[in-house]
């Protein structure tokens, strides 16, 4: 009995310090973290890794100069807005299949990500968001003029122009639309 349980306790330790080992030197190579975060509105996984985050922070250790592909998941009604890594935004070389691929990683990378909520395409000049530009909308720019935040509508939709301001050049641009100029 007490050899059995001696020989067990040898296979365990020499299992233990074999993964040890693995953990820390595949085949000779080093090996480095990747950690992702990300808030609400989404995910991010580190494609082969089973490491997902999702309102966490998730981590993964990759061999040096393998590939890192993150594959980025957008909850319905939320799209991608930032995604940094180890301080760079690199939402732009994000693909169209919602991957970035992180190649030969050589160091430790810190990986996060921002989400926000997807808004409707807006009919320019559609100060009230009904769907249509009308005298309703000359009236809510009016409002604007006069009593600005508190009129209760956005700047940003009483702005027609694009200018900044809302005054009286947007009024008209409400009436070039209306009338189809």
């Amino acid at each position: 009995m007490k050899k059995t349980l001696l020989s067990i306790c040898i296979m365990l330790a020499a299992v233990v310090g074999q993964a040890f080992a693995q953990s820390n030197d595949v085949a000779g190579n080093k090996r480095f973290t990747v950690s992702v975060s990300t808030g609400e509105g989404g995910q991010i996984e580190i494609e082969g890794t089973g490491a997902v985050s999702k309102n966490s922070v998730a981590s993964a250790t990759i061999n040096t100069g393998e590939d890192v592909v993150l594959v980025i998941t957008p909850d319905e009604g939320y799209e991608l807005k930032t995604l940094f890594v180890d301080g760079t935004d690199v939402v732009a070389d994000v693909t169209d299949e919602g991957t970035y691929t992180i190649a030969a990683i050589s160091k430790n990378m810190s990986v996060s990500a921002t989400f926000e909520e997807k808004t409707e395409p807006q009919v320019k000049g559609d100060v009230t968001g009904e769907g249509d530009v009308n005298t309703a909308d000359v009236v809510a720019v009016y409002s604007y003029i006069i009593e600005g935040d508190a009129s209760g509508w956005l700047k940003e939709r009483a702005d027609v122009t694009g200018e900044g301001d809302v005054n009286t050049s947007d009024v008209v641009a409400i009436y070039a639309i209306i009338i189809g100029e």
